[in-house]
């Protein structure tokens, strides 16, 4: 069972993850979504963003 968003540690807003690593905020919001909202799990899906992108 996953956390409540509250509780989880430090998390990304789709719009900072987006200007951050280049997607459109449509894209960030797939890959936070995919990933998670916690900052480790949305790098994680960066970088495999990148490479493909």
């Amino acid at each position: 069972m996953s956390k409540p968003i509250e509780k989880w540690p430090v998390t990304y807003d789709a719009e900072v993850w987006a200007k951050k690593y280049g997607p459109t905020l449509k894209q960030a919001k797939t890959i936070i979504s995919s990933n998670g909202p916690p900052k480790h799990g949305c790098d994680v899906g960066a970088a495999a963003f990148i490479r493909v992108w």
